[in-house]
């Protein structure tokens, strides 16, 4: 009931903490072992310390660009695709918001078509495989073209610069800049892609 109590006080306070200018920038929280958890834009969280001294919320960020953790604290992390906030409790570390790397791809001359190869090139500028206790795998990715990949408990979402894209099937990710047709296997962590640039 009191972590209950906790968790509707910390919504109503983010609540009331306006978010600005941070809709095309992503949360990249680096843990104590170097591993990175990535979130949507305008994602919402709260880092207080041992004390319950709130430390850090969304347009603390924004200001600072970037935070060191240096002590003992509990982050709040409310994603949009869960009731509950995933909750890490740190004594190191740092969060920051992230720019998708836009780059421009010029067409090969000749492209070999198969059902394995087709499409314009493009590349991942960041992964992290999130290993979960039932032997899955969560996926945090961003491909060189802004467009960003979250998978976790099942579920897929995707953005680019800020705005949330379309996701068919498993999985067809739409988008101004093109079409990316990928797979993943949560168990074996094999992941397929090739991108169909927009007409």
């Amino acid at each position: 009931m009191k972590t209950i109590i906790l968790i509707f006080g910390f919504l109503c306070f983010l609540a009331l903490v306006p978010i600005h200018g941070q809709e095309s920038r992503y949360l990249k929280i680096t843990l104590e072992d170097d591993a990175v958890v990535n979130f949507p834009p305008g994602t919402r969280f709260l880092m207080e310390d041992k004390n319950g001294k709130i430390l850090l919320y969304p347009d603390r960020l924004e200001e600072l660009d970037s935070f060191d953790i240096s002590q003992e604290v509990k982050l709040y992390v409310f994603s949009s695709w869960k009731t509950d906030p995933d909750v890490f409790e740190l004594k190191r570390g740092r969060l920051s918001l992230e720019s998708p790397r836009l780059l421009a791809y010029s067409k090969p001359k000749k492209v070999k078509k198969s059902k394995s190869q087709y499409g314009d090139p493009i590349g991942i500028s960041e992964k992290r495989i999130i290993p979960n206790s039932d032997g899955t795998n969560d996926l945090s990715l961003v491909f060189d073209n802004g467009i960003i990949f979250y998978y976790k408990d099942g579920e897929a979402s995707a953005w680019l610069n800020g705005e949330t894209l379309t996701i068919e099937a498993k999985y067809i990710i739409k988008s101004p800049l093109g079409t990316i047709r990928m797979s993943y296997d949560p168990y074996t962590t094999v992941i397929w892609y090739v991108f169909e640039k927009a007409n």
